[in-house]
């Protein structure tokens, strides 16, 4: 399969923002902007320049199919659809334009199938 690569925000179990923003990020969640991208057996999240400085950990998640246990559409808030992974390391969301989100399950689903 080919790449592909999804302009999102994340909300990633463990990550935090630096420590003068953690108030502002306690109400919604340290939500992170970046790109995800699904490669041949694993996806990266790639946290863009801005965001990588406002957190504590700026480095990129690489997560491996296998590693996946389920991937479903989920909700934020009443009409924000996410995708939402449960993985060993807890719960990561991404959240793509509204339009993308069923794509991004969808390419997600067939690569966690076939790993």
């Amino acid at each position: 399969m080919r790449d592909v690569s999804f302009a999102c925000n994340a909300l990633i179990s463990g990550r935090e923002a630096i420590v003068p923003l953690r108030a502002f990020t306690l109400p919604i969640g340290n939500w992170i902007r970046g790109n995800v991208a699904l490669r041949d057996d694993h996806l990266v999240f790639s946290m863009n320049r801005m965001s990588a400085l406002h957190q504590s950990d700026g480095s990129s998640l690489a997560i491996p199919y296998r590693d996946i246990a389920s991937c479903q559409l989920g909700r934020l808030a009443v009409f924000l659809k996410t995708v939402d992974l449960e993985t060993p390391r807890g719960t990561v969301r991404f959240r793509t334009l509204h339009r993308w989100n069923e794509t991004l399950l969808g390419e997600l689903q067939k690569r966690i199938a076939g790993a």
